[in-house]
């Protein structure tokens, strides 16, 4: 049997002991092959009996898989996943803010922006958002002129950025531009997380 998994997690909580068994990668698409109590099945089947199943994840992109998942018991502890839609950092970037002077405390932008990723628990940091951040002396070069583009991001950064540049007295300029609304989904998974197209559930039914 084939299912979204969205649908079959929304239907069924994952029920321990459920371990991963195997990791696996083929091009963009990534296993997860789990084994234990069939809580997948249909209320008449055999729930306590040993059973396989499989999440699908096609067309992996962004984010992070940590290592040696497989062996953590507790990988599933915090496994989620839900659409992209509904995390508003992972939003497209469609808001740039321009700055019309120099910053006072260049740095003040910075630490406040990674301290909200860090508290959302975004894989993505400051170097995402802001202009030349991979580099904090060329992100401080950068807002030292007298006009330059701060960065870009979703609704939610570009509000962090404003009111920061506000608290600090700067003059800037936002445009925002419509982006495509986004359709995948993000996986949470043993402290990793990442982005993916489609995630579906593969196993085979008990017999009625």
């Amino acid at each position: 049997m084939r299912i979204d998994l969205l649908d079959l997690l929304a239907d069924r909580e994952i029920v321990h002991p459920t371990r991963i068994s195997a990791v696996t990668w083929a091009g963009s698409e990534l296993v997860l092959s789990l084994t234990g109590y069939r809580w997948w099945e249909q209320a008449y089947a055999d729930r306590r009996a040993d059973g396989a199943i499989r999440f699908v994840f096609g067309g992996v992109a962004d984010g992070t898989l940590r290592p040696g998942v497989m062996d953590d018991d507790e990988a599933l502890e915090d496994f989620a996943i839900r659409p992209i839609t509904d995390v508003a950092w992972a939003q497209p970037a469609d808001w740039s803010i321009y700055c019309s002077a120099a910053l006072p405390d260049p740095m003040a932008i910075y630490v406040s922006l990674h301290d909200f990723l860090a508290r959302e628990g975004a894989f993505y940091t400051p170097a995402d958002f802001l202009n030349g951040a991979a580099e904090i002396s060329r992100f401080t070069a950068i807002t030292q002129a007298p006009g330059f583009m701060l960065g870009s991001g979703p609704d939610c950064v570009r509000a962090l950025l404003c009111a920061e540049l506000e608290r600090q007295g700067v003059r800037f300029s936002v445009v925002h531009t419509m982006r495509d609304v986004e359709s995948r989904l993000l996986v949470r998974l043993g402290g990793s997380s990442f982005v993916c197209d489609t995630a579906v559930a593969e196993f085979e039914a008990a017999a009625g």
